[in-house]
């Protein structure tokens, strides 16, 4: 078998019991945080339906030219 009939072997292995299982053991809804990439503007609804929203601006600034000497 080659390394990706394996890995598809292994994960069909995997059931719904062993996702729940794994889930509530290491998923805790208390700290689920959400990142979200984009114009505010061309969101259906705002944010904070969501619940507590952080902006973070991430512009990168344009390249400054270089003149030659």
């Amino acid at each position: 078998l080659n390394f990706m009939d394996k890995v598809k072997k292994g994960i069909e292995k995997v059931s719904k019991k062993d996702i729940r299982r794994v889930a509530q053991k290491y998923l805790r809804p208390d700290k689920v945080q959400i990142l979200v990439v984009g114009k505010k503007e061309s969101f259906d609804k705002p944010l904070s339906t969501l619940g507590e929203v952080n902006v973070i601006d991430i512009k990168i600034p344009p390249l400054k030219s270089k003149k030659k000497k």
